[in-house]
């Protein structure tokens, strides 16, 4: 159950962690409530820049006006009663000689928001001495020391892919009542995901992330190659890595090296071809149980980047930007999809990968592109018109991408 992770110093010392005080930060952004009336727009403005950094944050002009943990209390079932279950995430790194390797396991209960925020602290408490917020990077040294020794009974739980909702929208509440709810912004007229017909939980409506002290979310990239975004409801900070979709390819270089260099060893030695071995690396990758230190990565050339997320604030990640990170104490917060014009040749790509490698889609990539096609055929924007027949000349024969 154990999630891959690079390995550790084989005689037991500290591993090098120096890359923590090296590692460049993403950038930052302060719309104003302006720029903040429309999501989609001012993700767009920062494209250009946040992309090179594979993921960004941004800080609303705004707050909610009730408590995230009121709302759940009084969501569904009310009376505090909302309920979901959690993952056991065991610390430490195994050897892996097989691409089925890792998965995390399920844990035996169901918690309300309140039991397992006591849990959490109890460990925090343990670990610290104190339930006190610590600072970012002795957390972040302290988790990565962990990850990089060998397997113990040092357990810990995360409650992720929690359909739901922390938002409210009740009278006076400026963010819930904006466009940035979660519950509205993957069908915003800028999103290409209002064109599907049916709701997939997690992509056109939000998940629920509750974390504790060292709860972790593997690398992975978001299916079908999506922007996300992630809002911090309440708690301790979270810690996110990004790889750029520019070094995608290097990072995927890297796990089949430092995390399934045995099993790619043994998949050549029973005469697999290196296409065949570097396509189950990828499937592998899909199943998001993959822990790699960015130091790692770093020393294979690979361009990665920190985002340190405060509470009240969300995080963007841009198509096929690698992403991972752990939380730094007790939190939770939601997470949703969307796409912009830009997305198309994304998403085009990862259908591709999915067909090769035996997945199933989420999302119908054709299907999509002529439902928008036609839509903008029937606009009397001459700009719109020319698009569209560049995405028809993509969709039809894939030589190339008129932008117009």
């Amino acid at each position: 159950p154990t999630p891959p992770a690079a390995a550790a110093t084989s005689n037991g010392a500290l591993p090098d962690l120096s890359w923590v005080h090296e590692i460049e930060d993403a950038p930052v952004y302060h719309p104003t409530p302006e720029q903040f009336a429309d999501p989609i727009a001012y993700i767009r403005s920062i494209q250009q820049e946040a992309v090179k950094y594979g993921l960004c944050r941004i800080v609303p002009p705004c707050l909610p006006s009730k408590s995230a943990a009121k709302v759940l209390s009084t969501s569904a079932g009310g009376g505090g009663r909302f309920t979901f279950t959690a993952r056991m995430q065991q610390l430490g790194q195994q050897p892996l000689d097989s691409f089925d390797g890792a998965r995390f396991m399920q844990a035996p209960r169901k918690y309300t928001v309140e039991e397992f925020e006591k849990q959490a602290n109890i460990y925090h408490k343990k670990q610290f001495g104190t339930t006190a917020v610590m600072p970012t990077k002795m957390v972040e040294v302290e988790y990565w020391r962990r990850q990089s020794a060998a397997p113990c009974d040092d357990w810990v739980k995360y409650g992720n892919d929690v359909e739901g909702t922390a938002f409210s929208d009740g009278s006076g509440d400026d963010l819930g009542n904006s466009k940035w709810n979660l519950k509205v912004l993957p069908l915003l007229p800028g999103s290409l995901l209002r064109h599907l017909s049916i709701d997939i939980p997690g992509v056109t409506s939000p998940m629920l992330y509750i974390g504790q002290l060292f709860s972790t979310f593997a690398w992975h990239i978001e299916d079908h190659y999506l922007y996300s975004i992630n809002y911090s409801h309440v708690g301790a900070p979270k810690t996110w890595y990004g790889v750029p979709a520019s070094d995608a390819d290097g990072f995927e270089a890297a796990a089949l090296t430092e995390i399934y260099g045995l099993a790619a060893a043994k998949a050549r030695a029973e005469g697999l071809g290196e296409a065949e071995t570097k396509d189950k690396c990828l499937s592998a990758l899909i199943d998001k149980t993959t822990i790699l230190s960015p130091g790692t990565l770093m020393k294979h050339g690979v361009k990665v980047f920190r985002a340190v997320q405060q509470p009240g604030e969300f995080i963007v990640t841009f198509p096929r930007s690698y992403h991972g990170g752990f939380s730094n104490g007790f939190n939770f917060g939601e997470a949703v999809n969307f796409a912009t014009a830009d997305w198309w040749p994304y998403g085009s790509d990862s259908s591709d990968r999915y067909r090769r490698l035996g997945r199933e889609p989420m999302l119908l990539h054709e299907q999509l592109l002529l439902v928008e096609t036609d839509r903008l055929m029937q606009s009397k924007c001459e700009h719109s018109i020319c698009f569209a027949l560049g995405l028809y000349v993509y969709c039809t024969n894939r030589q190339g991408f008129s932008w117009c």
